[in-house]
């Protein structure tokens, strides 16, 4: 996940999805942060960010986790050794519907120094 936002502190800080770990960025600089998603159930989750001593930053947005696709098949079974043959996965993934994905998102309005968000 990519976050952007003003006055990152870069790859010093870490990412939280819902109430899990936080998850230390990748990478980073001022303006954004480069964190992997921790497993997790289908849902939203919010995602905050933590700085260096510990201070923890609401960016008011959120983060959607989908279940995994159930693969049923591939067709055709059989292709030639050379490659190029076109083939079909068939399968089907329990997708929450996106009506139910209702985050309260908030607008910041950071001091100068605050770090702010980007949804």
């Amino acid at each position: 996940m990519t976050i952007l936002g003003n006055n990152l502190i870069g790859a010093s800080s870490a990412c939280r999805f819902g109430d899990q770990e936080e998850t230390h960025a990748l990478s980073g600089s001022s303006t954004l942060l480069r964190c992997v998603a921790p497993p997790q159930p289908p849902g939203a989750v919010s995602v905050d960010v933590s700085f260096p001593g510990g201070h923890l930053v609401s960016t008011g947005l959120a983060f959607l986790y989908v279940a995994q696709p159930e693969i049923e098949g591939v067709t055709p079974s059989v292709a030639s050794g050379y490659g190029g043959e076109l083939v079909t996965v068939l399968g089907k993934t329990r997708t929450p519907q996106l009506s139910t994905f209702n985050p309260e998102l908030e607008t910041l309005n950071p001091e100068p120094s605050t770090p702010s968000f980007q949804p």
